[in-house]
């Protein structure tokens, strides 16, 4: 499963892209390729863009390249989106995989893209799975995140806050998390909030805008006629 996948991003000519395909939707490995174990990172994701986010971080993180591959997605990742014409090609399926590949490889070659980045996207074609892209690289930004014991908040406010009022927020976020933890802040913006703000962290959800102090008030008031 998984282990295969690994060792075709590690070891491209092990197998053929055929034999790829086949063990990372559930062949076994066998013989010596067992030896080989899964190095897990703090944070479990779940489904497919979970199980080749942490197949593509196993395998990066056994060659020591993490940040090599993490700075080639941010460089190349754009060119995935839905929207984007290899996001869009990618998703075509009247092109044939090695027609994909072809295209795909000259695209990373020119790019100077990492061994492990060049493996995980023929890989991807090969299964089918170039659609996921975006969504594998944004799961494995997640796992290099959780790598870096970072913790990010999400603050939404009705107007931008200012720079004193940010790190006010910042250093009262920070009892939120462990002392080795650093927190990223993700500062939104929405207007309907009126005022207050919205703090998303972890499992943790805290409320204090003036809408929802007003719907609370309004809903009180209607219940107590």
């Amino acid at each position: 499963g998984k282990m295969a996948f690994v060792q075709r991003l590690i070891r491209p000519s092990v197998r053929s892209w055929a034999q790829c395909s086949r063990a990372a939707s559930g062949a076994a490995a066998k013989g010596p390729e067992q030896e080989l174990k899964l190095i897990k990172p703090n944070l479990q994701l779940y489904g497919v863009n979970g199980t080749y986010a942490h197949a593509l971080y196993s395998a990066a993180s056994r060659k020591k390249c993490l940040e090599a591959v993490e700075q080639d997605f941010a460089r190349i990742s754009p060119h995935f989106s839905k929207t984007s014409t290899i996001g869009q090609f990618l998703a075509n399926p009247t092109i044939t995989r090695a027609d994909k590949r072809d295209v795909l490889g000259q695209f990373l070659k020119d790019a100077k893209c990492n061994e492990i980045v060049v493996n995980f996207i023929n890989v991807l074609v090969e299964n089918n799975r170039g659609a996921a892209a975006m969504g594998i690289v944004n799961a494995f930004s997640k796992l290099m995140s959780s790598h870096r014991r970072e913790v990010t908040c999400v603050v939404t406010t009705s107007k931008a806050l200012p720079s004193d009022q940010f790190q006010q927020v910042k250093q009262a976020l920070a009892n939120l998390v462990e002392k080795d933890e650093k927190i990223i802040i993700d500062a939104r913006v929405d207007k309907d909030l009126i005022g207050g703000m919205i703090i998303e962290a972890g499992d943790k959800y805290i409320d204090m805008s003036i809408a929802t102090k007003m719907r609370k008030a309004v809903k009180a008031l209607e219940e107590s006629i």
